[in-house]
């Protein structure tokens, strides 16, 4: 069996996608497959990919009739992968020489199904050849631990920096057609997990540049804002299916609070007038109030390192509003 099954959805990534490549292949595990997914890409993404896996029987090359997204590509990366373990790479980031064959052998080692390694945000290659360290000791931890499970809500909801054991997601899979589909995903699966192992090093490099990604959203009005509901609402049910949301009760409305109210920060930039935004953030907040509560048991200080000051000080103007909190300022 191979020991890890890469899967990279594509597109128009053309101008990024070899350094993708480049660093997959000259990791130091060898024993992987590479599995490519162009999703119709309309520049010369397509062309690259097949050009690499003439060189490089690793690599499997899929081409979707038509533009499905990225939650839908990944599936199908998921239905064919053969791999021990599960890894995904988006096509415009890179990652470390050695970061798959240090989180396998970490996964063996530990008997972790999931392993999690730290990521930087990028806008260029110049880290491509660096040898990521330790910034602490490896760890592991059970995320059914009553004293432990609270982790799991600061934890980033990238898949990317994650290493699955294909047991552990099973029939399992990405929502489609949603912006947002790895929240639901990403902290299923460490909800689903008994073991989770950290590999405290800077392995995954997300390039933060690039304006045709699969994952860049403008800021532009648009409806699909309100897919993160439907994301949340799914990854209750999910958790619910395994008969573990009494348990992260708290946890998943710590998640929910902080991916809804994470989105204030991309109305607020729409190109849009002040008096358009204003509407759709109160409309915004009312639906987080109304479906999440206020912040009781939530460590507003946590919220603000991980989501920023301004999200989460319009949520507190808001829930002034309700009677519920009492504002003497606000940041700026």
């Amino acid at each position: 069996m191979t020991k890890v099954s890469i899967i990279v959805p594509v597109y128009n990534s053309g101008k990024y996608l070899k350094t993708c490549l480049d660093s997959i292949v000259r990791g130091t595990l060898k024993d992987i497959e590479i599995i490519a997914i162009d999703d119709c890409s309309t520049d010369n993404s397509l062309l690259i990919l097949e050009e690499y896996a003439k060189k490089d029987s690793r690599i499997k090359v899929y081409h979707n009739e038509k533009n499905l997204g990225q939650g839908a590509s990944r599936n199908r990366g998921l239905d064919v992968a053969r791999g021990e373990y599960i890894g995904f790479v988006d096509s415009d980031d890179y990652v470390s020489c050695t970061m798959y064959e240090n989180m396998y052998n970490i996964a063996i080692e530990t008997n972790a199904p999931l392993v999690i390694t730290y990521i930087d945000y990028v806008y260029d290659d110049s880290f491509f050849n660096k040898t990521p360290t330790l910034l602490e000791d490896v760890f592991s931890f059970n995320p059914h631990d009553k004293d432990r499970k609270h982790v799991i809500p600061y934890e980033t909801p990238s898949s990317c920096t994650k290493l699955y054991k294909r047991e552990l997601i099973g029939n399992h899979r990405f929502m489609e057609n949603t912006l947002f589909e790895d929240v639901e995903f990403t902290y299923f699966m460490m909800m689903k997990a008994e073991k989770i192992t950290i590999l405290p090093a800077i392995n995954y490099y997300y390039r933060v540049n690039n304006y045709d990604s699969l994952s860049f959203r403008t800021y532009k009005k648009t409806d699909k804002i309100y897919d993160i509901f439907k994301v949340l609402d799914k990854l209750e049910e999910d958790v619910k299916s395994i008969k573990r949301n009494v348990f992260f009760k708290e946890e998943l409305k710590r998640i929910s609070i902080k991916h809804s109210l994470s989105r204030i920060f991309e109305i607020r930039r729409w190109d849009e007038s002040i008096k358009v935004r204003e509407k759709a953030i109160k409309d915004f907040l009312e639906i987080v109030y109304e479906k999440y509560g206020g912040l009781q048991n939530v460590n507003i200080i946590e919220l603000q390192k991980s989501i920023g000051h301004e999200c989460v000080d319009e949520f507190l103007m808001f829930l002034s509003t309700k009677g519920e909190v009492e504002v003497k300022y606000r940041y700026k």
